[in-house]
């Protein structure tokens, strides 16, 4: 009897608690896939496509774009996004036109690749920030830089991971190595926690964690709200170089449903054990 109780009730409930209070990116919001399907045209200009500002010069595009930038590759899907270097301007993508909510401010990630190089010295960046359209201000972000090195920037201060990013391969369909980059939020005490791994997320790298200013962005509503003007920035500034991007997703926090599952989930396990006595 104990056991049929436990494996046919206990169980069940951790099981379904942890799908809610673990979110995995089966619940992502796609922000952008740079994909056909999702009205993305190929060769074109990234700007004024699927809610793009910022930069309505000839910086960045999707690609395959073979006669504009010679890229011919796709890091997901059958289009991607690649943004050469010395752009002084930047591909904008406010949080509020990709219909995001607070609940789906926990973590941001993407696909990236360097599908040029870098040259050491020259403080090169291809990365993406946390962004203000309207002001410039750049709270974080996580970047390639200076010659494969990753770091994060918070505040103005860059942090070394002491990672090498592996680049090149972009004038070919397959670019050499495609990361996974994320930024994990803590909207409570306003800290940014980076990784980076492999494409399809193994091999995870904790890059470190660091504290925002909060007088910058102070909550996951601040960041949503339409009116605050929040969002990403793809930001390259690389010597020789292109930025390439995918899939740029947000990841929701663990939900209050998850949360209570557990709690039951031990209630029901203490009166038993109660009973029992």
């Amino acid at each position: 009897m104990k056991r049929n109780f436990f494996s046919a009730i206990i169980l069940p409930l951790f099981a379904i608690a942890a799908l809610c209070a673990f979110p995995s990116r089966a619940s992502a919001l796609m922000m952008a896939d740079f994909e056909v399907a999702s009205g993305y045209a190929s060769g074109n200009l990234l700007y004024g496509q699927q809610g793009w500002s910022g930069c309505a010069s000839n910086t960045s595009r999707v690609t395959p774009d073979p006669i504009n930038t010679g890229q011919t590759f796709a890091i997901s899907g059958d289009q991607s996004a690649v943004m050469t270097g010395y752009s002084t301007m930047v591909p904008f993508l406010s949080f509020a036109s990709a219909n995001a909510t607070a609940g789906d401010m926990g973590s941001l990630t993407w696909l990236q690749a360097l599908p040029g190089t870098q040259t050491a010295g020259t403080g090169g960046y291809s990365g993406i920030w946390i962004y203000k359209e309207s002001s410039g201000s750049t709270p974080m972000g996580l970047f390639i830089y200076n010659g494969g090195n990753v770091i994060m920037e918070v505040n103005g201060v860059i942090y070394d991971s002491g990672e090498k990013a592996t680049m090149g391969g972009g004038g070919v369909p397959t670019l050499n190595k495609v990361y996974r980059f994320t930024m994990e939020f803590n909207w409570d005490e306003h800290e940014v926690t980076g990784y980076m791994a492999d494409a399809d997320g193994s091999n995870s790298i904790n890059l470190g964690t660091y504290t925002w200013n909060s007088g910058v962005l102070d909550t996951a509503s601040d960041a949503v709200n339409p009116s605050n003007g929040w969002g990403v920035a793809m930001w390259t500034h690389t010597s020789g170089g292109y930025g390439a991007f995918d899939d740029i997703e947000l990841i929701p926090e663990p939900t209050v449903v998850g949360l209570a599952g557990f709690s039951l989930a031990g209630l029901l396990l203490r009166r038993r054990r109660r009973r029992k006595v």
